[in-house]
């Protein structure tokens, strides 16, 4: 991983991160056998604070896409395609609070937390705006103390028009939060999927 030290913040709110949850642990989890694990892709959906060139992003709602195969999913030609399609839907429904895809996230069910090769090429795609992040889950992490079972990652590349430059870039966590939900029942739904 790099050393770049990115002062940027990602809040996750919390119908995000129990939307995420709810996709990885379908797909990924200690009740399916590790031969059927699959890895998930989903949209990031929300908005940019702040004056720095490098913004804090809040992560409002995820788009599920995909699930695939038990060791890597790159995003298709097609899916690629149907971002410019997802993104117009998403300006349709939330364009009026200045909501848009801030980036994605997948899964690696019990392979660590890391980019990948895949994931850097996925990531050249997010990272056209300087803000556009990736989030990596494991599920295996949500058995530790405190650990919310993700990560949040940018290239600390920032030519991205030269895609072999950005494949061989290292990358650097990014320090995120979620926020804390404003009913009890929140965290019993929580509880009741891990």
């Amino acid at each position: 991983m790099g050393k770049i030290s990115d002062q940027s913040i990602v809040t996750i709110k919390p119908l995000a991160y129990y939307k995420m949850l709810l996709h990885v642990l379908r797909f990924g989890s200690k009740y399916i056998e590790h031969s059927k694990l699959s890895e998930v892709m989903g949209v990031l959906i929300g908005h940019l604070e702040g004056e720095d060139e490098i913004k804090n992003v809040i992560v409002e709602d995820v788009v599920p896409v995909s699930h695939g195969g038990t060791i890597e999913v790159k995003f298709s030609v097609e899916q690629l395609g149907a971002f410019g399609e997802l993104d117009t839907k998403i300006w349709e429904q939330y364009g009026d609070l200045g909501w848009f895809s801030v980036g994605w996230m997948h899964s690696h069910p019990g392979l660590g937390i890391f980019f990948s090769g895949t994931d850097k090429f996925n990531q050249i795609f997010w990272q056209k705006n300087p803000t556009g992040i990736g989030i990596v889950f494991d599920h295996t992490y949500l058995d530790k103390p405190g650990d919310l079972g993700f990560r949040v990652f940018r290239l600390d590349e920032t030519n991205l028009d030269d895609p072999s430059l950005a494949l061989k870039s290292d990358y650097h966590e990014v320090k995120a939060i979620v926020e804390p939900p404003n009913s009890h029942e929140f965290y019993i739904k929580i509880m009741e999927l891990i």
